[in-house]
C-alpha cells in the first residue's frame, strides 16, 4: 500500500514549472508501457492527461496559461514517480486518478456534468448538503472561471473565506480540499472587481500571500483592477488595497520546515523602513528577498 500524507499547501505547489512538465511527459511516454502491463482503468486515466498535457505543450501560448499553469502546480509529481515504478499498486493509482480527474475538471474539460445552482452552493458552504460531490463543485468552480459573471453564486462562495490568515491551509490535509479551495480563490480574485468591499477585505487580508502560492496570478489581477476606472476611482482602490496589506492577518514561512513564520504586513513594513522614502526597483526589491531568506533551508523555493 502507499504511504500518503497529508500536506500543507506549500508543501503541494511549492514546486518548479519544469518538475511539472517533465513528470507529465514521462507519464504520456510511458503510455504504451502502461498499456501492456494490462495497468486498470489506464485508458481512461489518459483521458484525464491528455488535456493537462496540452498545457504543458501549449505553454505560454496559452491564453490562459497564468491560472492553468498554477493550478497544475497541484499535480504530485512525487506520487506520479511512484505509480510509474509501480503502476499496479491499487492505492497509489486511485489516489493519482482522483488528482487527474479534478484538475482535468477544473481546466474545463467535463461539459457533460450539471454544475450546482445557487441553493446547492447554499447547503455546501453551510455545511448541509447531503448530495455534495467534488467533481461537481469543481466543475461549477471551471465555469466560475471562464463564462460569465454570477454575483449571486460569488457572493455565496465567499462565506467560504474565514478571518482566521488562511490557517486552514496552512495546516496538513488531504489533497482534495487544499486543490478546491484554491480554486475557490481563483475565482475570487478574478471576479474581485464584483466583490462587496467587507468580501474583498477579507479576502486581501487572509488570503493573499496563500493566493500567490496556490498559483492565483494576483499579481496581474491586481494591476487589471486597480486601473480599471477613473484616475480618482484608481486611487481609492490603490489606498485601500495597501491599508488592507498593512493589516494582513496571514503569516509567510521563513522556511520549508514550517518552523518560523513571519506576519505579512511586519515584511512590509520593513521592506518600506529600507526604502526609506525612496522608490521602488526589481533591485531593490531582489536586495530585501535574498537577505529575507538568507540564511533559511529551501530559500530557493520559498522566494
Amino acid at each position: 500500500m502507499a504511504n500518503l500524507i497529508q500536506r500543507n499547501i506549500y508543501e503541494y505547489c511549492l514546486k518548479d514549472w519544469k518538475e511539472v512538465e517533465s513528470a507529465l511527459t514521462n507519464l504520456v511516454r510511458a503510455e504504451k508501457d502502461l498499456i501492456q502491463k494490462q495497468v486498470p482503468i489506464i485508458e481512461k486515466l489518459f483521458r484525464y492527461i491528455y488535456p493537462l498535457y496540452d498545457v504543458v505543450t501549449a505553454g505560454a501560448n496559452n491564453p490562459f496559461w497564468s491560472t492553468q499553469s498554477g493550478m497544475l502546480k497541484f499535480l504530485d509529481t512525487e506520487l506520479l514517480k511512484k505509480f510509474l515504478a509501480d503502476p499496479l499498486d491499487k492505492s497509489l493509482r486511485d489516489k493519482l486518478s482522483e488528482q487527474l480527474m479534478l484538475l482535468c475538471v477544473a481546466l474545463g474539460n467535463q461539459t457533460d456534468i450539471v454544475p450546482y445552482d445557487q441553493e446547492d452552493l447554499k447547503e455546501i458552504v453551510a455545511g448541509k448538503s447531503s448530495s455534495y460531490n467534488d467533481m461537481v463543485f469543481v466543475h461549477t468552480l471551471a465555469l466560475l472561471l471562464i463564462k460569465t459573471v454570477d454575483k449571486e453564486k460569488i457572493d455565496v462562495l465567499c462565506g467560504l473565506l474565514k478571518a482566521e490568515g488562511g490557517q486552514e491551509l496552512q495546516i496538513p490535509i488531504e489533497w482534495p480540499p487544499t486543490f478546491i479551495l484554491s480554486l475557490v480563490l481563483q475565482v475570487l480574485w478574478r471576479n474581485i472587481e464584483i466583490l462587496d468591499w467587507p468580501q474583498k477585505d477579507l479576502l486581501i487580508k487572509n488570503y493573499l500571500h496563500l493566493s500567490l502560492v496556490a498559483g492565483v496570478p494576483v499579481r496581474e489581477i491586481v494591476e487589471k483592477y486597480v486601473n480599471t476606472g477613473t484616475s480618482l476611482e484608481n486611487k481609492e482602490k490603490v489606498d485601500l488595497f495597501f491599508n488592507d496589506l498593512l493589516n494582513s492577518q496571514e503569516d509567510m514561512p521563513l522556511d520549508n520546515r514550517w518552523e518560523e513564520w513571519r506576519n505579512v504586513s511586519d515584511v512590509i513594513k520593513n521592506y518600506m523602513a529600507q526604502l526609506d522614502g525612496g522608490a521602488a526597483s526589481g533591485f531593490t526589491q531582489e536586495q530585501f528577498i535574498s537577505g529575507f531568506y538568507q540564511n533559511q533551508i529551501g530559500k530557493e523555493v520559498l522566494r
